[in-house]
C-alpha cells in the first residue's frame, strides 16, 4: 500500500482505535519494507500500539528479504525487538529472500510461506515444521514445487490436469 509504520499511528482510526474494542492478547506488527527510519518507526507505531492495549503481547514480524528490506534492516529490527522484550516472528532469518513481482511485493508463494512461517512460529513446536509444508504444499499447487526444509522433501507436481503431492520426513523413506 506504500504505508510506512508512521501512517498508522498518524491515522488512528486505521488501526489503533480497533484496539480499545478488540481487547487483544496479542499484537504482531508486520511493518518494516515501507519505513524510512526503521526501527525508529517501529518504535513509535508499538508505543502507540501498548497505549492502547497495554495488556497485550507485542510481537514484530520481519518480513522476508527484498530489496528494501535488507539483512542490515532485519538486524535492527531484530536488536530494537530484544531491547524492547517483543517477541519476534523472523521470516528474513528463517527464509531469507523469496520470490517477489518488483524486487519488494511479495508473490502468492512468498505471501504462502510467509503465512506458514508466521502460523508455525505463533503455534511453536511441532507445529512449525507442519505449517511449513502445508503453506508450500498449498502455494505449490498451480505450478508444482519441490521443498526440502532441512529435513525431508514435499513435492508438488501437476501431472495430466492432476496435482500430486509427495513427501518423505527422512532421506531414507521411499
Amino acid at each position: 500500500s506504500g504505508n510506512a509504520a508512521r501512517h498508522f499511528v498518524e491515522q488512528a482510526g486505521w488501526m489503533l482505535d480497533a484496539l480499545d474494542t478488540l481487547r487483544p492478547d496479542l499484537v504482531v506488527i508486520a511493518t518494516g519494507t515501507n519505513d524510512d527510519d526503521y526501527p525508529g518507526e517501529l518504535v513509535r507505531l508499538m508505543g502507540a500500539v501498548r497505549e492502547r492495549a497495554p495488556e497485550a503481547d507485542l510481537a514484530v514480524w520481519l518480513p522476508p528479504l527484498t530489496t528494501r528490506f535488507t539483512v542490515e534492516r532485519a538486524a535492527a529490527g531484530r536488536q530494537r525487538a530484544f531491547e524492547e522484550g517483543w517477541a519476534v516472528i523472523d521470516a528474513a532469518a528463517a527464509l531469507g529472500a523469496l520470490p517477489t513481482l518488483d524486487g519488494v511485493h511479495p508473490t502468492s508463494l512468498t505471501t504462502a510461506v510467509s503465512a506458514g512461517h508466521a502460523a508455525a512460529v505463533l503455534a511453536g513446536g511441532a507445529a512449525e515444521d507442519a505449517a511449513m509444508v502445508v503453506a508450500q504444499a498449498v502455494s505449490a499447487l498451480a505450478c508444482g514445487q519441490n521443498w526440502q526444509p532441512g529435513v525431508g522433501q514435499v513435492s508438488v507436481e501437476p501431472l495430466l490436469g492432476i496435482t500430486f503431492l509427495s513427501g518423505r520426513l527422512g532421506a531414507t523413506d521411499s
